[in-house]
């Protein structure tokens, strides 16, 4: 991976990409390095290992303009503290240059934690330069392109809907967003995600940005009721409208008044919501996805 190669932070991102992807078993040996990149955010406290005390002392030098006390310092890189807190950690190496991976891995995993931090911030900023409606679409095309949602806090129905409503007011939505990583990390998507994710996003919105204020509204509601197993299948089918929709194919394509109706209804063009639809090659995906889209009627 480039990331690798020139040192940066980015691969966690790539990482988790990689991952989802499902790649084949010649490739086992690549899903085992990603691993190592990919941060446990629920880790806080950590092993005070040789290698980890080196580093601290290395970088901390006379424990000059510290955020923590020189005698607390002292008990650490002397090994006198056995076990270190992630809190601890960050507030030694906030402000330092650690941008290379190959770092003790309490203190990449605390890394990782501290640019989630400073990017959910800015995000937060930039949403609140942004018209509600553009909100909600960011949104919504942010959820259904993410790529890994197996035990995502907003899969759940309660969840999804409260974070959904908190969009009325940025402040509120922030102090909600900020309780867990993996939805901080969600939020920067909003603005920038992953390219592999903004190129996912991009299809997602080409519908979104065809529906009205009221018809936006209307069918995040219903998607939001849908199941997650359901929901999982919608958003394929929006991501395939959106690799289509702009293709000039030379010819037209029939398919279920149920598809024809969802399109007319929320201002998608026909031929590339029926395409979307026919690429389910399994019939009985297909009538799940019709009974789907009859559920936005």
């Amino acid at each position: 991976m480039i990331e690798k190669k020139i040192n940066t932070f980015s691969i966690y991102r790539t990482s988790k990409v990689i991952r989802s992807l499902g790649v084949s078993k010649k490739y086992e040996k690549l899903l085992k390095e990603v691993e190592r990149y990919i941060p446990k955010f629920n880790v806080s406290i950590y092993a005070n290992t040789k290698d980890l005390r080196r580093f601290i002392r290395k970088i901390v030098g006379l424990c000059r303009g510290e955020k923590i006390s020189a005698g607390r310092i002292s008990e650490i890189i002397t090994g006198k503290t056995k076990r270190i807190r992630g809190n601890t950690l960050k507030k030694i190496i906030e402000g330092k240059e650690v941008e290379n991976l190959e770092v003790p891995y309490p203190v990449y995993n605390e890394r990782i934690k501290l640019k989630v931090e400073e990017r959910f911030e800015k995000a937060l900023e930039e949403l609140k330069q942004l018209t509600l409606s553009e909100r909600k679409r960011l949104f919504i095309s942010t959820y259904i392109a993410q790529v890994e949602r197996e035990k995502f806090y907003l899969s759940r129905k309660d969840k999804l809907k409260k974070s959904y409503k908190l969009l009325e007011n940025v402040e509120e939505f922030g102090k909600y967003m900020a309780r867990r990583y993996k939805t901080m990390e969600f939020v920067v998507d909003m603005v920038e995600a992953h390219p592999y994710v903004e190129g996912r996003k991009t299809a997602v919105r080409k519908a979104v940005d065809r529906m009205g204020v009221k018809k936006l509204g209307e069918f995040i509601r219903r998607y939001i009721e849908l199941d997650e197993y359901d929901r999982k299948l919608l958003d394929r089918f929006m991501r395939n409208y959106g690799r289509y929709d702009g293709i000039r194919f030379g010819m037209r394509v029939n398919g279920s008044e149920v598809v024809r109706g969802f399109a007319k209804k929320y201002r998608l063009e026909i031929q590339p919501t029926l395409l979307a639809y026919w690429c389910e090659d399994d019939k009985r995906v297909r009538g799940r996805l019709e009974r789907i889209l009859n559920s936005f009627f």
